[in-house]
């Protein structure tokens, strides 16, 4: 019945899931050949409806092209004249600041010859009025001014050379060249580079992560900027051949460890290192503790510490280990703070620079005045000598001079007319060719505009016919509005549709749906079977229940029987114990309805045979009579009535093996018995054990030499003899 339950409820499943199958089914039929039509006829329709008032709205705006496009002819034409008004204007003002210039250039060309003669007049007069100095003082003179130019000029490529290298400095942070490196370090790189060993220098694996103690990381780790980091501890050997040619001073780590990633308080925890570093170096670093001021380090329960300002601490005692930040030389955000640096020094270098110029300059001017006025002792014999020509130049030299001012007034005031002409001219060519530009795109529009248009509309008549064409026999229904309108708000659009019908056909692609229909009536024969199993299993359960009742009730009967038995038997054999002279005591039996205690239950006799210990069932505790008195005792209280009757026995031999007292008590107690019973002897030495008989056959074996056995001999007892005995 239960494996019947069991198949019953798999047909359900199966019934569901063909239900189930045949619904998604139907589902996927009626969006595939109704609904998904519907709605592809649907938007179409509106598609179409759509692209006809595009259409319709487009002709608007071509209508109004023709104005638009005559009103910008106009301007256009407007603007046209505008600009050649300009380029004249600034053609006729370059024509004549042209004429000006050439003009001025002869001018300026009159007055260069005469100009040198008067600047050689006065050099001249200067020579003559030093020439009474004292020579020699002159002499010394010069030699400490050429001194301190020299040592100007010395101070001026110092300058230079640093601004230069701030410069290449800058060049390379801002990853325009490569940075700059100590000599050392840059021919050590190369030397490795050469022989092809793979390294890598400190300053290029560590990046500070905190920019306040970016002076702190500096401070610490300067010194081992130019270390050689290996990136193969083979490679080691010839490293190190190549340090000792290079005298290289700087360590070279052929053994690296990958650094921890911390979040402490040790100046460790705000450098990440970009490749493998020395075990020493990230030791070191981790023993520093990070403090705010030398207060606080002295605060702190740590041996070895350090400031933001660089100020460290350790077991032989404090230093500073500030480093300018235009040295910074570790990660980017030192690179960042190096190039603001430079940049914030480089103006005062560069003023130093223009300082020293200046000396320089005015220096130079001292040495070559100087050397005039020794060499100015013949300078005035060559003024008298020349006093003619220089009148001379001095009347030509103020006419030319006036001529040069006014056409130089001239020039200026034609520069800036000039240059307002230009920009006139240039607003005015700029304003035109955004205008023949626009009124270009606009009639190139126009024309894509109508020749588009036209080209949508044959397009869109094309697809009116083709709709028409092809929706010429849909159903009625798809044509009432009110219907197409209840399908698009149930399923929305034809594409939910596609997706409807791709989850429904992935769906019913699976293996696991039950498609056959015959699973119904296997399932509607099985539950009529089952219910009508269940009717005769109900009727069957109260059968049994009626016969488990009988049962329980016969069972307490036949307990009752038992016990009645049980006390009988007891008393029977203590009846018979009695005629034998044995006290027979039978221990009490506890019977009740339960399985177990029935399974454990049993009689226990103990017998105590002329006043001695008692004996219990085990025959080993009785001598051979006694054994046969207890067997006879428990055989025939078994077979004795409520009359007292000891029934019918059957006994083999019960003399055997006893002497002459044990078979005269045995004999005495089954006369006394009123049983009857069936014994069986051998012949043997006392004729005592015939006495309890009435009756004695006597058989013998057959003879070796004979062909039959010898005939039965019956004897038998005479009824007075009986009675008197």
């Amino acid at each position: 019945l239960e494996t019947s339950r069991i198949n019953l409820e798999g047909l359900r499943l199966r019934v569901a899931n063909y239900h189930q199958w045949e619904d998604l089914h139907k589902e996927k039929r009626a969006l595939g050949e109704e609904v998904l039509p519907a709605l592809e006829y649907h938007e179409a329709r509106e598609k179409a409806g759509v692209i006809s008032r595009n259409l319709k709205e487009a002709r608007k705006p071509l209508l109004a092209a023709d104005s638009i496009l005559a009103e910008k002819r106009q301007q256009l034409a407007s603007q046209q004249r505008a600009l050649t008004e300009a380029q004249k204007q600034e053609t006729a003002l370059e024509a004549e600041a042209g004429e000006l210039a050439g003009r001025l250039t002869q001018v300026n060309q009159k007055l260069k010859p005469l100009e040198s003669l008067l600047e050689q007049k006065e050099r001249l007069q200067k020579l003559a009025a030093d020439a009474g100095a004292d020579l020699a003082a002159v002499a010394n003179q010069l030699n400490e001014k050429e001194a301190e130019l020299a040592k100007q000029k010395g101070a001026r490529d110092n300058v230079a050379a640093k601004i230069a290298g701030e410069l290449a400095t800058i060049s390379a942070l801002q990853g325009k060249s490569a940075m700059p490196e100590p000599e050392a370090q840059r021919q050590m790189r190369r030397a490795l580079r050469d022989e092809g060993i793979a390294h890598a220098m400190l300053s290029d694996i560590v990046e500070v992560t905190d920019p306040k103690w970016q002076g702190a990381v500096e401070g610490v780790l300067g010194g081992y900027a130019s270390v050689v980091l290996l990136e193969k501890a083979k490679d080691a050997p010839a490293a190190y051949r190549l340090a000792e040619k290079e005298r290289y001073r700087h360590f070279i780590v052929p053994d690296c460890v990958e650094a921890p990633v911390v979040k402490d308080s040790s100046l460790l925890s705000v450098v990440r290192f970009s490749g493998k570093a020395p075990g020493w170096l990230i030791d070191q670093l981790e023993r520093i503790e990070r403090v705010e001021s030398v207060d606080a380090g002295f605060k702190a329960n740590s041996d070895e510490w350090i400031t933001p300002d660089a100020y460290h601490r350790e077991r032989r005692g404090g230093r500073s280990l500030f480093v300018e930040p235009s040295r910074y030389r570790f990660g980017s955000a030192g690179k960042t703070q190096r190039l603001e640096a430079i940049q914030k020094s480089l103006p005062a270098l560069e003023a130093q620079e223009d300082a020293l110029t200046l000396a320089i300059s005015k220096l130079a001017a001292e040495v070559g005045a100087l050397k005039g006025r020794i060499a100015g002792v013949d300078a005035a014999k060559e003024l008298a000598a020349r006093q003619a020509e220089f009148e001379e130049a001095t009347r030509a030299i103020a006419p030319l001079k006036a001529e040069r001012l006014e056409v130089g007034a001239r020039l200026g005031e034609l520069s800036m007319l000039t240059k307002n002409a230009t920009v006139a001219r240039t607003r005015a060519d700029t304003v035109w060719q955004n205008a023949r530009m626009a009124l270009s795109e606009a009639e190139a529009g126009m024309r894509l505009n109508n020749r588009r248009t036209i080209e949508q509309r044959a397009e869109h008549a094309k697809a009116l016919l083709e709709l028409r064409k092809g929706w010429r026999h849909v159903p009625k229904n798809w044509k009432n509005a009110a219907w197409r309108g209840a399908i698009v708000a149930k399923h929305q659009n034809a594409h939910q549709v596609n997706l409807r019908l791709s989850t429904l056909e992935h769906s019913l692609g699976r293996e696991d749906w039950e498609q056959d229909g015959t699973v119904i009536d296997q399932y509607q024969r099985l539950n009529d079977q089952l219910s009508g199993r269940q009717s005769e299993t109900e009727e069957r359960r109260y059968q049994n229940n009626r016969a488990i009742e009988a049962t329980a009730n016969a069972r307490g009967a036949y307990i009752e029987r038992l016990r009645y038995t049980i006390k009988t038997y007891s008393k029977n054999i203590k009846e018979l114990g009695e005629l034998a002279g044995i006290d027979v005591q039978a221990d009490p039996v506890r019977l009740e309805n339960d399985d177990v205690q029935l399974a454990q239950a049993g009689l226990h006799v103990r017998f105590k045979f002329d006043g001695k210990d008692q004996i219990g069932m085990n025959d080993g505790e009785a001598s051979g009579g006694q054994q046969v008195m207890k067997s006879l005792v428990l055989l025939i209280g078994l077979l004795k009535s409520e009359e007292g009757s000891g029934g019918f026995v059957f006994i083999d031999e019960p003399f055997a093996h006893l002497d002459i007292r044990n078979i005269q008590l045995v004999g005495e107690f089954l006369k006394n018995t009123d049983a009857q019973y069936l014994m069986t002897t051998p012949l043997t030495h006392n004729t005592d054990v015939y006495d309890p008989s009435e009756l004695t056959l006597i058989t013998s074996k057959k003879k070796k030499d004979m062909q039959w056995a010898q005939p039965i001999f019956v004897l038998q007892r005479r009824k007075d003899e009986a009675k008197a005995a």
